[in-house]
């Protein structure tokens, strides 16, 4: 949407509908629930994969299309940088742009990677950025390595950055020399101290500096293996899942990376045939951690969990669930829930919450977080007999990650925020310098023209700035969580959702518009605004889009 709204080109609706009706066809309830047969998962599968390709290539060709347009020449001149940049990247002294886009209604500030070994970075006014040198993906002789950096990103826009290979520039001591300190037992910043046992390989303490208190509970990230041999597939009658028979150990820890950015530690440990490896960072200035993961699971007629018990008096239980949340008991029932789920002192309102970007069954019991990641049950399994040519869910290979961190009853809007930069993180695009070959009409793309498609009239592009920012919220507990053309296509659609439970009032400034309206939000409330292209009109509808 964001491309079109810039450059005038066709926003591609008519390839997102089909994708649309895939994605919709697999949400029957056995698909989504695992309870089918193996051959209706290489359907499903084929489905989702087809509708990820579809929704991946218009989001590839948008973020193009608008760095592609970004006048980056001489961007910098002015500002004192260094002379002889890499000459690969054809302008020599100005570096190479790199644009990074935040799809998200709120502003981002997050670490990102280049796909290179650089010595300098600066943002768009010239002021240095630190860089970090870490492991890459690929293995290619001696290039094995990264460049991670700090970047800042403004609401549904992007931000450019410029990379060198030669010139080092003088950072500010605060982003130079970070508190990050990194051992085989330890990570620590200016707020928290996370220890880890040798023996498990699971955190030992999380401790809250700044608050002077002690977040776990007991080990935590600690991999349990459950006995899952009576229920069948669909666990008729069962509803909780606690019959613990091992847990993973075997741990070694060793040292991913030192930095100003981010600190890391693997910790690899073992069960039977399987094999669990957890990387776990830390940040400046932030009281999460990080948990990137590899499961290799070979264990049939079991389930496996993550254990995270927290340090919470007379805790309650929160869910995740579309568009807001629900507390319940923290009786270790398993319950269904999404980007995140969080124990709450029902006394003091504060606990700990845990976000992840691919799993949905969850417990709580007492202060004692639990996260499904491998249920090695049969296929479409109704109590029947169980022979050597059945065939086992979950075997193999998976990532997923998760971040634990410090959650606010007052105010979960933080987690929720967290929870969906985890699931869809901003995109880096590593490009080239451009300068304004703009039409004399200022238009750039035409109207109704396909991605990819060249303007048939041979005018050029528009010219765009070097940031842009499309939305401004003015209240951090309301989001847009979704942003896109209407179905009628004679205007926009901006879908608000309050996530605190606490209500707000936002002034909403919707740039690609020019529109300013004000919305009030009850708790957890959805609303859904149609804008007018040209911003005049701006009215509250239903869902469906039907005029209210």
């Amino acid at each position: 949407m964001l491309a079109s709204a810039l450059l005038g080109a066709g926003c591609g609706c008519e390839r997102l509908r089909p994708a649309w009706e895939k994605l919709l066809f697999n949400q029957f309830h056995d698909i989504l629930a695992g309870c089918s047969i193996r051959d209706a998962y290489t359907d499903a599968l084929n489905e989702c994969a087809a509708a990820r390709d579809a929704a991946t290539e218009l989001a590839d060709l948008a973020v193009h299309r608008i760095a592609w347009n970004i006048k980056t020449t001489d961007a910098l001149d002015g500002v004192g940088v260094q002379k002889n940049g890499w000459a690969l990247w054809e302008k020599e002294g100005e570096g190479a742009p790199v644009v990074v886009f935040n799809p998200h209604s709120f502003p981002v500030s997050i670490p990102m990677q280049v796909n290179a070994v650089v010595s300098g970075i600066v943002d768009s006014k010239g002021a240095p950025v630190a860089p970090q040198v870490v492991r890459g993906p690929q293995t290619n002789g001696k290039d094995r390595y990264n460049t991670l950096f700090g970047a800042d990103i403004p609401a549904l826009g992007y931000s450019t950055y410029f990379v060198y290979k030669n010139e080092k520039f003088d950072v500010p001591p605060a982003d130079a020399l970070s508190d990050l300190s990194v051992s085989e037992s330890c990570l620590e910043n200016e707020l928290i101290k996370v220890v880890f046992d040798p023996g498990s390989g699971c955190i030992a303490s999380y401790y809250d500096k700044e608050a002077g208190v002690e977040l776990a509970g007991g080990s935590m990230a600690r991999p349990v293996v459950i006995d899952d041999a009576a229920p069948d597939t669909w666990s008729h009658g069962v509803f909780t899942f606690d019959k613990e028979i091992g847990e993973f150990g075997h741990a070694t820890t060793r040292v991913l990376e030192r930095g100003p950015v981010r600190g890391g530690i693997r910790v690899s440990s073992q069960y039977g045939g399987s094999v669990l490896v957890q990387d776990f960072y830390i940040y400046p200035g932030k009281k999460e951690i990080e948990a990137r993961c590899r499961l290799d699971f070979h264990e049939q007629l079991t389930i496996l969990k993550l254990s995270f018990p927290a340090n919470v008096a007379d805790p309650a239980a929160v869910y995740s669930m579309p568009f807001g949340f629900i507390q319940k008991e923290a009786d270790g029932r398993e319950e269904p829930s999404q980007e995140w789920m969080g124990v709450v002192s029902k006394k003091t309102g504060s606990g700990l919450a845990l976000m992840n970007d691919c799993k949905y069954s969850f417990s709580a019991k007492a202060g004692d977080m639990r996260m499904i990641i491998a249920r090695g049950c049969i296929y479409a399994d109704h109590y029947g007999e169980r022979d050597d040519l059945v065939e086992y869910q979950d075997m193999g290979e998976q990532f997923f990650s998760y971040v634990i961190a410090p959650y606010s009853q007052k105010d979960p809007s933080d987690v929720a925020r967290r929870a969906m930069l985890l699931n869809s993180p901003p995109r880096l695009l590593m490009g080239t310098h451009r300068s304004s070959r703009t039409g004399s009409d200022g238009s750039g793309y035409e109207p109704g023209q396909e991605p990819g498609q060249e303007p048939e009239s041979g005018r050029g592009r528009n010219e765009l700035a070097i940031s842009y920012s499309g939305i401004d919220i003015s209240c951090a507990n309301v989001v847009a969580q979704s942003i896109k053309y209407a179905e009628n296509a004679n205007g926009y659609i901006v879908r608000l959702v309050e996530l605190s439970g606490a209500g707000a009032v936002a002034d909403i400034n919707f740039a690609p518009a020019k529109a300013r309206f004000k919305a009030r939000m009850a708790p957890q409330e959805v609303k859904t605004y149609f804008i007018s292209f040209d911003g005049m009109h701006i009215a509250e509808t239903y869902l469906t889009e039907d005029s209210m």
